[in-house]
């Protein structure tokens, strides 16, 4: 059971990441449309497996585009607002993944602390842009039907402090580099 516990510690990045969005977008979608989900039988284990299924690709895929539309344009706006040069953002990005690739073997606790701060900001966002979406797309006499401005309202203000829980990750993680993997002097 230890050895369980322990596993399931050092996987939590990887389950913030690729298992608990697929959940989500599950749950979400069977609480907005529950017409979907009418010959779901969960005494099937068939079902269990094709809903796993479908579950797991859809929260991996809502992660994938979170990670490269939203967060990359959050992450871009920062620089901007911080070096003044939104041109030389990718200058900026390569050296600082090299710079954290050099960090990984220098501070690798604190490394994996900042990728599970970082997996549980991305979980902050996709929970309010699942709200989001279903408060918006969803069946009549449906939970999100019923309470749909006080949903929209919530999943705003949850972006919003998802927001400011980037803007702190991406600190520490620049600070982190700064300090585990400076810069190297070119000649």
């Amino acid at each position: 059971m230890a050895e369980t516990i322990k596993e399931i510690a050092e996987q939590l990045s990887s389950i913030f990441r690729h298992v608990l969005p697929g959940l989500l977008v599950a749950g979400g979608a069977r609480v907005a449309h529950p017409n979907w989900f009418v010959s779901l039988d969960l005494s099937q284990a068939w079902h269990i497996a094709v809903l796993s299924a479908i579950a797991l690709a859809a929260g991996n895929i809502w992660y994938v585009f979170h990670r490269y539309t939203i967060h990359q344009l959050i992450d871009w706006i920062i620089y901007w607002k911080q070096h003044k040069k939104p041109g030389e953002y990718l200058v900026w990005l390569s050296d600082l993944i090299d710079r954290s690739v050099r960090a990984d073997t220098t501070a690798p606790e604190l490394r994996k602390f900042l990728h599970l701060r970082s997996s549980q900001v991305i979980l902050m966002f996709i929970v309010s842009e699942i709200l989001f979406v279903f408060a918006l797309w969803h069946e009549g006499g449906s939970f999100f039907a019923r309470c749909y401005c006080a949903v929209l309202l919530t999943s705003i203000v949850m972006f919003a402090l998802a927001t400011v829980q980037y803007y702190i990750s991406h600190e520490l993680d620049v600070k982190a580099v700064d300090k585990w993997a400076p810069r190297q002097e070119t000649e």
